[in-house]
């Protein structure tokens, strides 16, 4: 009979991950003492889960099991309150997973697969509904229930020395402001009701970064299985950076200084990497999802500000709609906001959990406004 060790190992194998994280010590010898919960969702679902969800749901529902999350390559520095992280080791996978993934859910038959086989080989598989009791379209009562109050985890961010001496040496060198950028394949919006993805083609990308190159602005851009490659086109142009480790890419976007979110959800990644933005989104979607509560938990002291526009401006939009009706407006919020941010004045890049106080953070729909230390956020 195979030990607990040798049964984990083939069994990540055999269902497709690579065990990034573990320590052969912590293993238990019983086999009905691991937990494992598969999770697919998108940046924002990510954060969700990491910040809020996941370590509270341990604590409180699984604190004497093996705790095993099996996800997207690269999260692994997302949860490090949890005993393993296996990742998906078919790339040429993820893009169609990830496409169809809307904060904690995805609709990919490939996703229900993952989960199928591995409750086949464990006794306790967690379904994604468990954590959509605590949290859909907002914080629900039975999370208040639960836990009594909002502890928000944030991970500790290294200095941008991991990324490496090349990417450090353009940005220092490179004149004029760096913004991050994140070409993503598909854009969040909302329809009939409920999150939606959309295609976005390549093109638009190009616009936006031959506009803030316009500007005298660099464009870093992080390119994964998720997105674009716009290497070609703007090799000697950008500062790129290929897909990293989050904590890595967090870094990278600490050291840029600001964030640019075109319908993504990378503003979610920001505002964990404490880190000014701009995100661009649906009114629809970020009201309706309540996607500004996350927000609003995560971002004390973070400048940001908002350009609500429909996403159908980038499928379906042409080139002089984007100039006018976008990029304009792209331009007239950096022009405003970048020099004034204080780096100085952010918090700072260290491991915490903190309890957070909802009601004194997460905005009005009365047009509330917080967090104006450094910049004005617009009301909406």
């Amino acid at each position: 009979m195979n030990t607990v060790p040798e049964f984990l190992k083939k069994t990540a194998e055999r269902n497709g991950f690579t065990r990034v994280r573990f320590e052969e010590k912590k293993i238990p010898d019983d086999f009905s003492s691991i937990c494992v919960v598969p999770f697919f969702g998108d940046y924002e679902g990510y954060v969700l889960l990491s910040s809020f969800l996941l370590h509270r749901f341990r604590s409180l529902k699984k604190s004497s099991k093996y705790f095993i999350v099996c996800g997207f390559p690269n999260f692994s520095s997302l949860f490090p309150y949890v005993d393993e992280y296996w990742a998906i080791t078919d790339t040429q996978q993820l893009k169609s997973i990830f496409s169809d993934s809307n904060i904690l859910d995805n609709n990919n038959t490939l996703s229900g697969i993952y989960f199928k086989n591995l409750n086949e080989f464990f006794q306790d598989v967690v379904n994604v509904k468990e954590f959509k009791k605590l949290y859909e379209n907002g914080f629900k009562q039975e999370f208040l229930d639960d836990y009594k109050n909002i502890v928000r985890f944030l991970p500790f961010i290294p200095s941008s020395a991991v990324i490496g001496k090349e990417f450090n040496k353009e940005l220092l060198t490179r004149s004029g402001y760096k913004i991050f950028l994140h070409p993503l394949r598909v854009v969040k919006t909302w329809k009939n009701g409920s999150p939606h993805n959309d295609t976005v083609e390549k093109v638009f990308y190009k616009h936006l970064v031959e506009h803030l190159l316009g500007k005298g602005i660099v464009p870093v851009v992080w390119q994964n299985q998720f997105t674009y490659d716009l290497s070609q086109e703007f090799h000697d142009k950008c500062i790129f950076l290929q897909d990293q480790e989050i904590t890595s890419v967090f870094s990278a976007m600490r050291a840029c200084g600001f964030v640019l979110d075109c319908f993504g959800g990378l503003s979610f990644l920001a505002a964990m990497a404490r880190t000014p933005f701009i995100s661009i989104t649906e009114r629809n979607r970020f009201n309706n999802s309540k996607s500004y509560e996350i927000e609003d938990l995560l971002s004390i002291d973070i400048p940001h500000q908002h350009i609500f526009t429909f996403a159908s401006i980038l499928s379906k939009g042409s080139v002089n709609v984007w100039k006018t009706e976008l990029f304009q407006h792209i331009s007239s919020k950096l022009d405003a906001v970048l020099p004034l941010i204080n780096r100085d004045a952010l918090p700072n890049a260290t491991e915490s959990y903190e309890v957070v106080l909802y009601k004194h953070l997460v905005r009005k729909r009365q047009n509330k406004k917080f967090g104006l230390k450094f910049i004005k956020i617009e009301s909406d």
